[in-house]
């Protein structure tokens, strides 16, 4: 045998070994690189096939050698296609997500965040073998394209022990993120989680939601159907602080509430705790306010909040007979929405839909009192009506003379402007401008407090037109988008008939048939 005969055994074996390390997670001598390996191999392999096309020709004759060679032609040309269109694809890559909720795409409300970044973000997954974790390198390389200053690295603590002490991982896989000095650390590969810790080394003023109890509110710790506590989560989230207040005790809203809370009291406030809420929107504060449909008695301070901020509360309970709440197994007196007016809160549920349970409505006061700017957010169909009769005896149906007809507004945004200061005397202005050290209130009036509970926060666009809400009122606009979502776990349960059956199908009957079918083809060219 010639020397050459060697080469491309050579050539296998040097694959297989750069193969056998990055396998088994061995880090290589320091002067000796992978790619070297991987290269070298190659061509050995190459070189030694070349070596022995002579002996391939004197043996196959010149008559094949000539088919040959044309065939060999043919699959360079096509080789050398698919290298191109590769290389194109490298040079400009282009994804498609065709999967479920576009699980494999970054949510707006991430792309936002990114595209808002001020600083460079690194974003290093350290694991053994980071580079077969083919899940984790999907999710970060979609963060590294939508962002110049996503830069994304992996490490290999048995290939890099040192560079992985120094980021003081102690649990593997672990995502480090940090921005400057500033680190956070993960132990999923997940959106939510990424975002998050990105969100969190950005912000540089904590902003504190604040919910109002004493009086019957909904409980952002109770875990029930009825409860805030899917809400107190989500604002967690976010990177908002959350704490409950009680308006009677702190006789004013705390100075260190951004927003302000007041999720459908059971009972009437007090003439205090209503001008407190007054004072606070009137001297710059945010307020998010939700009225439920009047069960037993009348709530008059309570609604006098609405009033003073232009939007009368109906008092009436909100009938949809347009059988859209049928498709989701609910009744007439949960009224579904996907007429969303345009505004920053909904510019990005459109198509989307939000359900509302025992809602009554938000309708603003015409003319606006002064300074009162008031929008709409969420229209129910023409086909729902106001019901005046809040005991609902059966049978409920429209009258032209009680009850109004749809559509009807559930939720309105509110801004107030600043009070003029009083002009000092008569030949001043009639008209001064506003103060401009004054901050401008603004107010969110949602028909139904059901809508963010537990029970409900899951549905659709209704988590999102919630913290939407919030971020407004908190005037963080790059938050004001459709949040990511934890991806469905689709599973198949099979009883034991049923996998019993795949099993005989897949094992027995599938193998058989192609076995019968080639014992009965060669038999047939054999006879």
């Amino acid at each position: 045998m010639k020397p050459t005969d060697f080469l491309s055994l050579l050539g296998f074996a040097t694959l297989f070994v750069n193969a056998w390390f990055e396998r088994t997670g061995r880090a290589l001598p320091p002067s000796i690189k992978a790619e070297w390996l991987t290269w070298g191999g190659l061509a050995l392999v190459v070189i030694g096939l070349l070596a022995r096309v002579p002996d391939l020709a004197k043996a196959a004759g010149a008559r094949r050698m000539k088919y040959g060679s044309n065939t060999l032609v043919f699959i360079l040309v096509v080789a050398a296609i698919l290298g191109g269109i590769n290389w194109m694809a490298n040079r400009y890559p282009k994804r498609f997500d065709v999967s479920k909720e576009q699980r494999f795409s970054l949510s707006e409300q991430t792309r936002k965040i990114l595209a808002g970044l001020q600083g460079e973000v690194t974003l290093t997954y350290v694991q053994r073998n980071a580079s077969s974790t083919a899940t984790a390198k999907d999710v970060l390389r979609e963060y590294e394209a939508a962002s110049s200053k996503v830069k994304v690295e992996y490490v290999d603590p048995m290939k890099e022990p040192g560079k992985a002490r120094g980021l003081d991982v102690a649990q593997l896989p672990t995502i480090v993120v940090a921005m400057g000095e500033r680190r956070e650390k993960i132990l999923s590969d997940g959106e939510q989680d990424i975002t998050n810790a990105i969100l969190k080394l950005t912000r540089n003023v904590k902003k504190t939601v604040c919910f109002a109890s004493g009086e019957g509110e909904r409980d952002i710790d109770d875990p029930s159907e009825h409860g805030y506590s899917g809400v107190k989560s989500a604002a967690l989230k976010s990177q908002y602080e959350v704490k409950k207040v009680v308006l009677l005790q702190e006789q004013k809203v705390p100075e260190d509430c951004t927003v302000l809370v007041v999720s459908g009291p059971a009972k009437d406030l007090l003439p205090e705790a209503a001008g407190y809420i007054k004072s606070f929107v009137h001297g710059g504060g945010k307020a998010m306010l939700m009225a439920d449909p009047i069960e037993k008695a009348p709530s008059p301070n309570y609604e006098s909040v609405f009033t003073e901020f232009g939007v009368k509360p109906g008092a009436d309970v909100v009938v949809d007979a347009s059988g859209v709440g049928q498709l989701f197994g609910t009744g007439p007196f949960m009224p579904i929405v996907t007429d969303y007016p345009f505004h920053e809160i909904n510019k990005d549920l459109k198509g989307m839909m939000s359900a509302y349970d025992m809602a009554r409505s938000m309708t603003p006061i015409t003319p606006a009192p002064e300074g009162m700017m008031v929008q709409e957010l969420a229209k129910t169909t023409n086909r729902s009506w106001g019901e005046s009769d809040t005991s609902l005896k059966d049978p409920v149906e429209f009258s032209d003379e009680r009850d109004t007809r749809g559509p009807l507004n559930l939720a309105v945004a509110i801004t107030v402007r600043p009070k003029a200061p009083a002009p000092e005397s008569p030949e001043a202005s009639a008209a001064p401008t506003p103060d401009p050290s004054k901050k401008e209130g603004r107010v969110v009036a949602v028909g139904d407090s059901n809508f963010g509970s537990n029970a409900l926060l899951t549905f659709q666009a209704n988590q999102d037109l919630f913290m939407n809400m919030i971020a407004w009122l908190a005037q963080d606009s790059d938050l004001i988008s459709i949040r990511p979502k934890d991806p469905d776990v689709h599973r198949l349960d099979l009883t034991m008939g049923e996998q019993r059956n795949v099993m005989i199908f897949s094992l027995l009957l599938l193998p058989g048939f192609f076995i019968i079918w080639g014992i009965t083809n060669w038999w047939r060219r054999r006879s």
